[in-house]
């Protein structure tokens, strides 16, 4: 999940450069694997370790977050460029 947030970051960051709908595109497919990545994680972890249980619970908090700061940085990107 990591990879796919630097990945995702690199990808807005070309973005905020070029304007490129190739950078656009990328930051979207990527973006939107973090949730499948996510569930493929707390699929692995089982449910009778409450240790486990509470750290997928911070990394739903902690990617919540994280999509939302994406998102927020998407419209920023797009709302200046429209200006």
């Amino acid at each position: 999940m990591s990879k796919c947030f630097y990945d995702c970051g690199i990808a807005i960051g070309g973005y905020s450069i070029t304007k490129s709908p190739l950078f656009a595109d990328r930051f979207e497919r990527i973006k939107r694997d973090i949730p499948r990545e996510l569930e493929e994680l707390k699929a692995a972890v089982g449910s009778d370790n409450e240790k486990q249980l509470r750290t997928i619970a911070r990394l739903e908090k902690i990617t919540a977050e994280g999509l939302t700061m994406l998102n927020s940085a998407r419209v920023a990107i797009d709302d200046n460029f429209m200006q």
